[in-house]
């Protein structure tokens, strides 16, 4: 039998509201090569209706699995998400693609997660919090978001960096950048100067880092162990040569290889290990580095993986109990 699936992902709310909805489609094409899916912008929806509405929901469409991404119990508090367990008998997956553990340790998350048959997560060092808590949970980190349109014609850089300005880490990585002698394109909200924005346009992004030489990718949270963003799936698959910023326990819990990207602490590196790079850029060894990490990306790490990732750990769940 076809599995029927009953989606609910955060897209994100106001300014960039209608470019998340039509380009964040990669974990909903992927349900939908296996599946019938219906959707459920639930963030769009107001709060006091949100459980009669989910209990509709359910009721109609009859789904076989239930996939939502709740940050915290203001939508639904654990004693409602019981009853619908209770009511529905349908296992519940919630994905948490933050890092940031206020939404997944937090007293009332937990006794919310006590009520779903499986908690994914991007950072792995809850993990343990769940396991003493009794909480099913594994590392289920970010998938490739394919070009959804024909590529755009975009400037070509020696070094690109995609991000918003929300932190002084961010700014002293920006500071740093601009300091390079060589074309840099800085790309987000905030800054005091960029070359544009394309939050969750990832078909734009696509193009620019398909055009660069060198992608940035920074970590401000060097104790969460495996966090990536989704920018080094996308500049890899892109076949962009990314620089990552120090992850911990990134090859325990990821297929990423240490020799398919640069690997940097603090941005006073960055100058050395740019210049050191653009010199070598078009020889074998770089070549090599951005070949395999584009082929080991586009292997294991798209939408289509993780979702088979996912049934596998579903194997046995049958019912909510």
């Amino acid at each position: 039998m076809r599995e029927r699936i009953l989606y609910l992902p955060i897209v994100s709310p106001g300014t960039y509201h209608d470019v998340a909805l039509a380009n964040k489609r990669g974990l909903r094409t992927a349900f939908e090569a296996v599946a019938d899916v219906f959707q459920w912008d639930y963030i769009a929806s107001r709060k006091e209706l949100f459980v009669p509405h989910f209990r509709t929901a359910i009721d109609a469409f009859q789904p076989t699995l239930i996939f939502t991404q709740f940050q915290g119990s203001d939508w639904i508090t654990p004693t409602e998400l019981h009853a619908i367990r209770q009511d529905f008998g349908v296992p519940i997956v919630n994905w948490n693609g933050d890092v940031w553990e206020h939404g997944l340790v937090t007293p009332d998350m937990l006794a919310l997660l006590h009520e779903v048959d499986l908690q994914l997560v991007i950072n792995a060092s809850v993990l343990p919090i769940y396991e003493r808590e009794g909480i099913r949970a594994a590392f289920w980190p970010f998938g490739v978001e394919m070009p959804n349109r024909p590529l755009p014609e975009v400037p070509s850089y020696d070094v690109v960096f995609l991000g918003n300005n929300y932190s002084e880490k961010r700014q002293q990585l920006y500071t740093v950048l601009r300091s390079l002698p060589y074309k840099v394109g800085i790309y987000g909200s905030g800054w005091a100067q960029s070359e544009g924005e394309c939050n969750y346009d990832f078909t734009y992004a696509w193009a620019l880092y398909e055009n660069a030489k060198i992608c940035i990718s920074d970590n401000q949270f060097p104790d969460a162990e495996g966090y990536l963003s989704d920018r080094p799936w996308q500049a890899m698959a892109a076949g962009c040569l990314v620089f990552q910023q120090y992850v911990k326990h990134l090859l325990r819990w990821t297929h990423i290889a240490h020799h398919e990207y640069v690997e940097w602490h603090i941005p006073d590196e960055l100058p050395s290990l740019i210049e050191e790079y653009l010199r070598i850029y078009d020889t074998p060894k770089v070549r090599a580095i951005r070949h395999s990490a584009k082929d080991h990306v586009l292997k294991f790490d798209t939408f289509d993986e993780r979702v088979k990732q996912l049934f596998k750990m579903l194997q046995g769940v049958t019912h909510a109990s």
